[in-house]
């Protein structure tokens, strides 16, 4: 994982050597350090990185998601995540990018984590769902979700309706690529060895709940 300002043809070349077949980008802003209505992420500089990935062989993965959204509702999200994808469609298209050759890593469209009241993940299913939907264009290579500081198990929940609510018709490839969800509970119990058994045991059974709120879904 690269942020976008570090990726040259030098750090391509490094992860190529080491066999790596795709690189994960990451550029985004505050909404509170951009103008209302721009897009909370620096489109232009994460597409430019993605054409120069895709120019040496490799699948870009570009994440971005939408901080300081702590105390924000669901619309809140809803409009400035949207506002943000949009952003950088149009800068892919602007500089070249194949979208077919380019996966997506973003928020799922939730309210702010300290919020009072969470919402269903019926509401964060359909929202998600339609936030991708009106943004992202059909042909895009794929979609991978964030937990979005969530714990493990609520972000398992909105993964869930977010796929049910996508159905089978969804245009692109849908999973998730949880972070900080799936490494707290090990993280715990990490004794600080390179082994760390128990830890590696959390690690796994996290990724496995995960990986079972996409198949949960699918069956529904």
């Amino acid at each position: 994982c690269l942020p976008a300002s570090d990726l040259d043809e030098a750090a391509i070349e490094t992860a190529r050597a080491a066999g790596s077949q795709l690189v994960e980008i990451r550029a985004n802003l505050s909404p509170g350090d951009t103008p209302p209505g721009t897009p909370a992420t620096e489109a232009d500089v994460l597409a430019q990185a993605a054409l120069l990935a895709q120019q040496r062989g490799m699948l870009p993965i570009l994440t971005f998601a939408m901080p300081d959204l702590g105390g924000q509702t669901l619309n809140v999200s809803h409009a400035i995540t949207a506002n943000a994808l949009r952003g950088l469609v149009t800068a892919c298209h602007v500089h070249g990018v194949d979208l077919a050759s380019l996966v997506i890593r973003t928020n799922m469209v939730t309210a702010g984590v300290r919020m009072d009241r969470p919402e269903s993940s019926a509401e964060v299913g359909r929202a998600t769902v339609a936030v991708l939907t009106e943004s992202l264009p059909p042909d895009l290579g794929g979609v991978l979700l964030l937990s979005g500081g969530h714990p493990l198990s609520r972000a398992c929940e909105y993964l869930a309706a977010t796929i049910a609510a996508s159905g089978p018709t969804s245009p692109w490839p849908l999973s998730f690529a949880f972070a900080r969800a799936l490494l707290r509970r090990g993280a715990r119990l990490w004794d600080g060895t390179t082994e760390s058994p128990m830890a590696a045991r959390e690690i796994v059974e996290s990724c496995r709940l995960a990986a079972l709120s996409l198949k949960t879904a699918s069956a529904a």
